[in-house]
């Protein structure tokens, strides 16, 4: 539900769709109260969902989806002599990614009245810049919220390989690896409330204040700007009274002093506005990735039907990290950033990480032949997964994550070549697997340690020749099993919501807002951002003093996402004829309910999905063409498959992906 006018949307249960949240627990409602579109006090700048179906989506403008990616591969292969080969590979790649998406999901009808109204000025409409890396400026006369992500990527590989073709029991592979990779990765949130905060002369309110007091601000911006701006436009209503004798004597007095003070802290500010890319929410991380590894296999033919493999891999890795992150440019604006052309150049600004360390890893495998058409085989393998640095304010660092896993399996041909059949039972042991959550402006890794078991397999059966049934099954049981304690921002305290305690800021705006819980914790919001104090204020750098939520344990849960079955079931028919054949294939897909959340919240769960498809192909005797018709989710359900939040900031809004509607199609392709 996203009228929470605490948490923006309801952690507790979900809502309809297409529905936006309510800005009173979103940083849109903060900035929007600062940038003076608001009337006094934070409102909700967005009512009921304007569509409530599949096939219809009300957005402020078309998300935009740029890529460019280009790769270069070279291969030498070069015999040493009869028993050995060197293959030498080279990659280069690079990646350029853009793209825009409408983060609200909506569009708000609600009129922007701001602070002028109290002056009988109109609702605020103003042509506002949004974007990064690509920009566009609209008109606009109500809130929305954009988020860009830019991600440019520079990557070498190369690898240097010797394997040897013995004609005896033995052979082996072994190799140098080097890896080498560059990426530059932002992302940032923007409203229109952000986007007016950065520049005053692109408010329409810069000429009216011009107007009324001779004061030209349109050169000024920042969070700290509007601050005192925000003060001024209060103060101005009670300083037209002074001038037209309605207040005199000791008040007058004390109305132009405290209009005095505020113009003089104003003129002392300098003359500086915020360029467009770094206003909202700002996460930009630069992150040079190098490692190197030495690696190799033996292979043993123990006898005939019998081959054990001994492997080893040593890693050496570097994670070189700078992360410039702000908040409607506040610190662009105190540490006197128009002095510099590269933001990422001002003293103060990145916050640097640097992680390195070293690994080995190790694989032992034992294939045995039960007969020419059976075999079984067993594998131990771990492996590590280098440990780096989060993106966001808190550049926290990263463990690495080690894994071992056993696997034991069968492939195999049987009733005279009717079934072929492999499956496998595994058994994975994480320790320091990585959970990625969603805290205030970034997605920060966590690690945990976990098991997962699982039973998976592929069976193909020919009843007759032209009939064949197909049966692939994947059945996983997981547990989180340390006793790791995190925070969930979404819901930091972990109870039920019993009072909602309203504005606690000291002019009751609805700055900091306040909720009493069902487990006695009091919790306190600005903006989105948590904290069990109210005295905080993170839009003017002033962080939570003390926790910003309590801490849950994870253990015993599911890991996100997972099902503990899913399997599909084909069943194809051949039809010959004298110019080719008719295949008709009709399959049934099966995924169990899971839930998206490591807290396993109520509003996360994914229910089972299930799928019927059917494929009717031709193929005339030649084999050179084919041409079918397809039909995908007959029974025309649309089923939930997916769902994601955005952060704590952003209200906790679901993102969800359904299923596609029954589609039918016509396919057909050439082999030439």
């Amino acid at each position: 539900m996203c009228s929470d006018q605490f948490f923006g949307c309801s952690p507790y249960e979900r809502g309809g769709l297409n529905q936006a949240a309510d800005t009173r627990g979103h940083v849109a409602g903060l900035f929007g109260f600062y940038s003076l579109i608001d009337p006094g006090t934070i409102v909700n700048k967005y009512g009921p969902s304007l569509s409530d179906g599949f096939d219809e989506l009300y957005l402020d403008r078309i998300p935009t989806h740029y890529q460019q990616s280009e790769v270069t591969n070279l291969e030498l292969t070069h015999d040493l002599n009869d028993d050995l080969t060197m293959i030498v590979k080279y990659t280069y790649s690079t990646r350029d990614f853009h793209q825009m998406n409408d983060n609200d999901g909506s569009i708000s009808t609600v009129p922007l009245l701001g602070v002028g109204a109290s002056l009988g000025l109109p609702p605020v409409e103003a042509n506002v810049c949004f974007g990064g890396d690509i920009q566009f400026c609209e008109m606009a006369n109500s809130d929305r919220t954009y988020d860009f992500s830019d991600v440019e990527t520079e990557n070498k590989q190369a690898e240097i390989n010797i394997v040897s073709d013995f004609d005896g029991s033995f052979n082996y592979t072994a190799g140098y690896y080097w890896y080498d990779d560059t990426t530059d990765n932002e992302y940032r949130v923007q409203t229109m409330g952000t986007q007016l905060i950065g520049d005053f002369g692109a408010h329409p309110y810069a000429p009216v204040l011009f107007g009324l007091t001779g004061l030209d601000y349109s050169n000024k911006g920042g969070f700290a700007f509007y601050s005192q701006l925000l003060q001024l436009m209060a103060v101005i209503p009670s300083v037209q009274q002074v001038q037209a004798g309605l207040i005199t004597g000791a008040q007058a007095a004390a109305v132009l002093q405290a209009y005095g003070g505020i113009v003089a802290g104003i003129n002392a500010m300098p003359d500086m506005t915020v360029p467009v890319d770094l206003r909202g929410t700002l996460s930009d991380q630069h992150v040079r990735t190098k490692s190197q590894a030495l690696y190799g296999e033996m292979y043993f033919d123990l006898n005939e039907d019998t081959m054990l493999t001994i492997g080893a891999r040593y890693d050496d890795f570097l994670v070189d990290s700078s992360n410039f992150n702000d908040l409607v440019g506040r610190q662009y604006v105190a540490r006197g950033g128009n002095a510099y052309a590269n933001p990422r150049d001002i003293p103060g600004m990145l916050q640097k990480r640097t992680v390195t360390d070293t690994s080995s890893s190790y694989k032992v495998a034992l294939q045995h032949y039960l007969s020419e058409d059976v075999m079984v085989y067993g594998s131990y393998t771990t492996a590590t997964k280098a440990g780096g640095v989060n993106a966001g304010s808190s550049s926290s660092t990263y463990d690495p994550e080690e894994t071992g896993v056993l696997d034991l399996g069968l492939k195999g041909i049987f009733l005279d070549g009717a079934m072929l059949l492999n499956m496998n039972i595994f058994r994975n042991d994480n320790k320091g697997m990585l959970l990625a959550a969603i805290v205030d402006d970034a997605s920060i890794n966590y690690n945990l340690d976990a098991e997962i078991t699982g039973f998976e397999g592929l069976m193909s059966f020919f009843p007759s020749e032209t009939v064949q049934i197909q049966f692939s099954w994947l059945m996983i049981d997981n547990e989180i099993t340390s006793d790791t304690s995190i925070i969930n921002y979404l819901d930091p305290v972990g109870g039920q919501l019993v009072a909602y305690l309203g504005a606690v800021d000291p002019n009751g705006t609805g700055a900091i807002t306040g909720a009493a819980f069902s487990n006695g914790i009091n919790l306190f919001k600005s903006g989105g951002f948590n904290c069990l104090a109210p005295q905080f204020a993170p839009a003017a750098g002033l962080p939570c003093p003390v926790a910003q939520g309590v801490a849950q344990s994870l253990q015993g849960n599911q890991l996100p996402n997972t099902a503990e079955l899913e399997y599909s079931l084909s069943l194809t028919k051949v039809f010959p004829g004298d110019n080719g054949e008719t295949s008709a294939r009709l399959s049934y897909r099966f995924r169990d309910e899971s839930n998206s959340s490591a807290f396993e919240m109520e509003r996360m769960k994914i229910p089972a999905n299930k799928y019927f498809d059917m494929l009717v192909k031709f193929t005339p005797n030649d084999g050179d063409w084919y041409v079918g018709v397809y039909g995908k989710n007959l029974a025309d359900d649309r089923q939930l498959q997916f769902l994601r939040t955005a952060s704590n900031l952003q209200g906790g809004q679901l993102y969800g992906s359904f299923s596609d509607p029954r589609t039918w199609g016509l396919q057909f392709g050439f082999d030439f």
